[in-house]
Order: structure tokens, then C-alpha cells, then sequence
């Protein structure tokens, strides 16, 4: 069997750590006890974090099996899948922990919490943050399989997936089009019901699953400079649009997908992967925190406000700029301890 190359993509590795950041951030909402505007800027800048992710997952992952024979690539594909599924379990076993809390001191609780708990675990994600887990594997297993298996062409795969990405933003931030029309609000209504959110593989990581791949398969000739120009382009049209629907006050169901994210994603990746960065140690570093940030930010977002609100530390959670360093620096620790503890119990390279 041949080997695989493995590249470094320094520039990609700087990138993840600064999305998870804006993650955080996302979660936080750093300015909103300060500056309303200044809030929704830094917003509108930390979308792309999500779809940064997801573009930069599938571009490694194609790059990695180019060259390979077909019987080569399959064995690679099953380990990277097995691996995303072992990784969606052992965090989703994390998070139980709290499902569990909640359905103990409810007063409500019934067996419908379990019911949607277990259709939630197979079609939307079993906790918040760690759907990204299941939408990435969801979109590589039919990505893989119309590429490699069904071998249908580019183009096709292409505007499948962007169909499918048309149907999320009808439900989400274009969702003022849908209200419109009584049938597609009927339709959104029984597919909510049956699937919860339009984050999954399908509707949101697709498309940027695909860009990944077209990158790591389509030499593309532009110049660093016009790079970093159109990720400040695609960056501008990406805020104008969140900008101007807000403005509007259009109705909507959040800004996680917008059209602007998929240049914007697609750009900042293209420009990021061609970066010529000496390789160190500290790329390595941050490429693992960034997985480990994203997965375990959730547990100090779900913890502190459970334990704090209400106790004389509440002023922790409610001002925002300290809720956000308190969240950040819980954070960094904790997956800094995993990281360097996973040298010694290889268990926990599991987790990322």
C-alpha cells in the first residue's frame, strides 16, 4: 500500500485556532453588555468559523488521498469516517452527563425527553457544539460516495449540494422568503419536526465539504496578493449581508448560513493553505487546541451559568466581556491539560 503524504498546511493550522476563538465568541457575545453595533460586527466577522471548519476538514482529508488507488483510498476513508464516529460517541458520552442532570431535576421529565434525545443523537446532533461531528461525517459519507463511487460528475455534486444549501438558507436567514408562500412554510414546518435544525450535513456542511474538495483536487492560479483581496471582499459581501437584513429586520431563523460564507470560506482557505510557513512545533500545537477548544468550550457554556447564576458570582456570567474571558480561559486550560495528559494515555487522543 502506498503511503500517504502528509503536508503541512501551517497557514490552515493558524486559521483553526483563530476560528475557534470565534467560536467562543459566537457563544459569548463578548461586546453585547457594551456596544450593540459593535456586537453584531463581530458577529457578522465570526461566521465564517463554522464553515472554516468544515472547508478546511474536507480539504485535508481530499488532499491526503490524492494519488491513491481506489482500494487504497477506501481503506483510508473508512479509518477517517470510523474515526469522526468514535470521536461523535466519546463526546456525546461527555455530554450525557448534562442531558442526564437536566432530565433528573426536571420536574417535566417523560419518555418523549428520551425519544428526542435518541432522534436528536441520529439526525441533528446529540448535544449542542458537537453536531459539527455528525454533520461532517454525514457530509463526507455522501460526498465520498458520489465522487468516488457513483462517480457522477463535478458539476452535478456541485449543484446538488448547492440546492441543498438553498433549502438551509429558506430556513434560516432567507427565511422572510419562505413566510411568503404557505406551502414551503408547511414544508419547513413538517421538515423542523422531523430533523430540528437545518445545521446537519446536508443543508450546512455539504457545500462547504465540497469547496474543500475542489481546492484539494483544482490547481487554481491566483497570486497571494489577489488572495488575501478577495478574502477581504468575500469578507465585506459577507457582513453587508447579515448588515442589511438586520437593518431590514427581515424574519429570520439566525445567520449561521449565508450565501457570503461560501466565497468567503472558500477564499480564506485557498489563501491560507498556500502560505509557505517554516514547519514548528507550534502548528502542530494549535492544530490539535483547535479541535479540542471547539469540542470542549460547550461544557464550561453549559457549567458555569448552571452553577453561578443566582450566587453573588453572577456578575461572572452576566457581563459579557468577563463571561467571555471566563469561558476562553476555562477553555484553553482544559484542553491544554488534555493535550498534554493524551502524551501519557493515548485514550484521549480520542477526543480530537
Amino acid at each position: 500500500m502506498n503511503s500517504i503524504e502528509r503536508k503541512s498546511y501551517n497557514g490552515l493550522d493558524i486559521g483553526k485556532i483563530i476560528a475557534a476563538l470565534f467560536i467562543i465568541i459566537i457563544h459569548t457575545s463578548p461586546l453585547a453588555s457594551y456596544s450593540t453595533a459593535g456586537q453584531f460586527l463581530l458577529y457578522a466577522v465570526t461566521t465564517i468559523a463554522v464553515p472554516f471548519f468544515f472547508t478546511t476538514a474536507a480539504f485535508l482529508f481530499f488532499d491526503k488521498i490524492k494519488g491513491l488507488l481506489p482500494e487504497e483510498r477506501d481503506i483510508y476513508f473508512k479509518k477517517y469516517i470510523l474515526k469522526l464516529i468514535k470521536m461523535y460517541l466519546i463526546w456525546s458520552g461527555v455530554y450525557f452527563l448534562f442531558v442526564l442532570q437536566k432530565w433528573i431535576t426536571s420536574k417535566t421529565f417523560s419518555y418523549i425527553d428520551v425519544i428526542n434525545y435518541i432522534k436528536a443523537f441520529f439526525v441533528s446532533g446529540s448535544f449542542e457544539t458537537i453536531w459539527y461531528l455528525l454533520a461532517l461525517t454525514i457530509a463526507m459519507i455522501v460526498l465520498y460516495f458520489l465522487i468516488y463511487k457513483i462517480k457522477i460528475k463535478l458539476v452535478i455534486v456541485f449543484v446538488i449540494s448547492v440546492l441543498f444549501y438553498i433549502f438551509g438558507l429558506l430556513g434560516s436567514s432567507y427565511y422572510f422568503i419562505t413566510v411568503k408562500f404557505t406551502v414551503l412554510t408547511k414544508l419547513f414546518n413538517v421538515y423542523f419536526e422531523l430533523f430540528n435544525t437545518i445545521k446537519n450535513g446536508f443543508c450546512f456542511a455539504m457545500i462547504f465539504c465540497f469547496i474543500g474538495f475542489y481546492i484539494a483536487n483544482k490547481k487554481i492560479e491566483l497570486s497571494n496578493n489577489k488572495k488575501i483581496i478577495l478574502c477581504i471582499l468575500t469578507g465585506i459581501v459577507t457582513i453587508l449581508e447579515i448588515s442589511i437584513m438586520t437593518y431590514l429586520n427581515l424574519e429570520n431563523k439566525g445567520y449561521s448560513l449565508v450565501i457570503g460564507l461560501i466565497l468567503f470560506a472558500a477564499t480564506l482557505v485557498l489563501f491560507l493553505k498556500s502560505l509557505n510557513l517554516k514547519n514548528k512545533n507550534s502548528y502542530v500545537f494549535m492544530r490539535k487546541m483547535s479541535v479540542l477548544i471547539f469540542l470542549t468550550q460547550r461544557i464550561f457554556l453549559t457549567l458555569y451559568p448552571m452553577l453561578l447564576k443566582g450566587t453573588r458570582f453572577n456578575v461572572l456570567c452576566s457581563n459579557s466581556l468577563i463571561y467571555f474571558f471566563l469561558i476562553a480561559i476555562s477553555t484553553w486550560v482544559f484542553s491544554y491539560i488534555i493535550l498534554k495528559l493524551s502524551n501519557k494515555f493515548s485514550l484521549l487522543k480520542n477526543l480530537y
